[in-house]
C-alpha cells in the first residue's frame, strides 16, 4: 500500500507508525527486520510529507522503540543513528518551520516564498520538532537496556543541545530543564528510586555509564551556553549539593568534582550575584554535611523542651526518694552483745530484762535510773558492748529500682 499509494495518504501515517512501533516490540528477527526496512523507505523518500502532515513525532516515537529492542542489538544501533540523522534532515526539509529560521535549502541557495502548510496547534515550533527527538533520546538513555545503546544516546542527547542550542529561546530551556535534565538524576532524591537502580543493575556500571558522564556533560552545557544558562545557575547548584550530600562515596566525590569543574571553567565569567549563590551553596553544603551529633551528648535534650521538665521533676523525686531511705545501721535490730569473759549471757543494754535485773538487784531507789546509767554501773571498766552484727543477721542489698538506676546514670552523665 505505501509503494502502490504512498502519494496519496495523508492521514494515515499516524496510523502506518503505530503498527510499525508494535512491530518494533516483537521478539521475531523477521518481522522487526521488515517494519524496520518501511520505516527506513518512509524515512529515505517521504520525509518532507511526513513533516508536512503533523507525523513527525509519530515517526519518532516508532524509532525509539526500535532503538530500544531488547534482542536485535543491530537494529537498536541503526535505528538510534537514524534518530540522530532526523536532526539535519528536520533542519534541512522545506516543509520544517525550522529550516526557514536561517533560511539556506540543501544545496545552500536561498528560496524565498516556500508555501508551508499551516498546522493548528497551540505547541511551540520547537515543542513540535525539537522536543520529540530530544525526549527519545532521554527515553532511550532511562529506559534502554542495551548499555551501548544507552551511551550513544546520552552523548546524542547532549551532542543536539551543544550544537543547536543556541536558538533555544529561554522557555524552552526551562521545559528542557523540568523534563529532560533533571530527570535524569531524579533517582537520587529518593532511597527508594536509588535502591530500583540497583536492584536492576549493577550500582558501579550506572555510576560509570550515566551519571559521571550526564554530569560532566552538564557542566559543559552550561559553560557553553554561560550567557544563556546563567539564571539556571541556582539549579546547577542544586543538583551538585545533591550528589555531594549522597551516602555514596563515589557520587559524593562526582559532584564535587564537578562542582570544582563549573566554578574554575566560568570563574571569569561569574557576577557578584553569581558569587552570592555560590558561597550560599558552600554554607549550605558545610551545614549539611557537619557532624553536628558528634558535639551533642547523646542523652542530653535541651532545657527549654517539655520532656526536660520532666526528667529533671523525674530525678528531683528520685533523689528525695533517696534521701528517705533509711541508713543501713538503722535499718536493722540491734545486734546481741557479746558475752562476757565469766560465760554468762548478758542482758542487752536499754532492754526490759536489763531494767528487771536492775531493779531486783538495786532496790527502790534506782527505779527511775536510764538504761545507759544502769549499764555504765553493772558494765565492767574498760569492756565495750560489740555492735557488730552478726554473718546471719547482715542487712539484705537494697533493691536499685528502674527509677534510681535513671537518677544515677542522669548524674554520671552530668559529671
Amino acid at each position: 500500500m505505501i509503494q502502490a499509494q504512498g502519494g496519496n495518504i495523508r492521514s494515515g501515517w499516524k496510523t502506518m507508525f503505530g503498527v510499525f512501533t508494535v512491530a518494533a516490540r516483537e521478539q521475531y528477527e523477521t518481522i522487526v527486520n521488515l517494519a524496520f526496512d518501511h520505516v527506513t523507505q518512509i524515512y529515505d523518500t517521504r520525509f518532507g510529507v511526513i513533516v508536512s502532515q503533523a507525523a513527525f513525532a509519530d515517526l519518532v516515537v516508532c524509532l525509539t522503540e526500535f532503538s530500544k529492542n531488547l534482542r536485535f542489538q543491530k537494529k537498536s544501533l541503526a535505528a538510534i543513528e537514524t534518530l540522530k540523522s532526523t536532526v539535519p534532515k528536520m533542519l534541512k526539509t522545506p516543509e520544517c518551520p525550522l529550516s526557514h529560521r536561517i533560511g539556506s535549502l540543501p544545496d545552500g541557495a536561498v528560496q524565498e516564498g516556500t508555501p508551508i502548510p499551516k498546522q493548528i496547534t497551540r505547541q511551540t515550533q520547537e515543542e513540535q520538532f525539537w522536543f520529540p527527538v530530544l525526549f527519545a533520546f532521554h527515553d532511550v538513555l532511562m529506559t534502554g537496556d542495551d548499555l551501548e545503546v544507552r551511551s550513544l544516546a546520552l552523548n546524542y542527547l547532549f551532542d543536539i543541545l551543544i550544537k543547536y542550542g543556541g536558538d533555544f529561546p529561554a522557555d524552552f530551556w526551562d521545559m528542557l530543564w523540568r523534563q529532560l535534565l533533571y530527570p535524569i538524576f531524579m533517582v537520587l532524591k529518593s532511597k527508594s528510586e536509588m535502591s530500583k537502580v540497583v536492584n536492576h543493575e549493577d550500582l558501579s556500571v550506572w555510576l560509570s555509564t550515566t551519571m559521571i558522564q550526564a554530569l560532566r556533560n552538564m557542566i559543559l552545557l552550561f559553560t557553553h551556553y554561560f550567557e544563556s544558562l546563567e539564571y539556571m545557575l541556582d539549579r546547577f547548584l542544586d543538583l551538585l549539593a545533591l550528589c555531594i550530600c549522597q551516602e555514596n562515596d563515589t557520587i559524593a566525590r562526582i559532584g564535587s568534582n564537578c562542582l570544582q569543574q563549573l566554578i574554575l571553567q566560568n570563574v571569569v565569567k561569574f557576577q557578584p550575584e553569581h558569587w552570592s549563590k555560590i558561597v550560599g551553596c558552600f554554607v549550605q553544603l558545610f551545614d549539611r554535611t557537619t557532624a553536628h551529633q558528634l558535639f551533642t551528648a547523646a542523652t542530653s535534650t535541651s532545657d527549654s523542651s517539655p520532656i526536660a521538665d520532666d526528667n529533671r521533676r523525674a530525678s528531683l523525686n528520685d533523689g528525695a526518694s533517696i534521701r528517705s531511705l533509711p541508713l543501713a545501721t538503722s535499718s536493722m535490730e540491734e545486734p546481741p552483745t557479746s558475752p562476757p569473759l565469766d560465760g554468762q549471757q548478758r542482758p542487752r543494754m536499754g532492754s526490759v530484762a536489763s531494767r528487771s535485773d536492775e531493779r531486783e538487784e538495786d532496790g527502790s531507789q534506782h527505779a527511775q535510773t536510764s538504761p545507759t546509767a544502769s549499764q555504765s554501773n553493772t558494765a565492767p571498766d574498760g569492756e565495750l558492748e560489740d555492735y557488730r552484727p552478726k554473718s546471719e543477721l547482715q542487712q539484705q542489698p537494697v533493691v536499685v529500682t528502674a527509677a534510681r538506676r535513671r537518677l544515677f546514670n542522669k548524674i554520671i552523665t552530668r559529671c
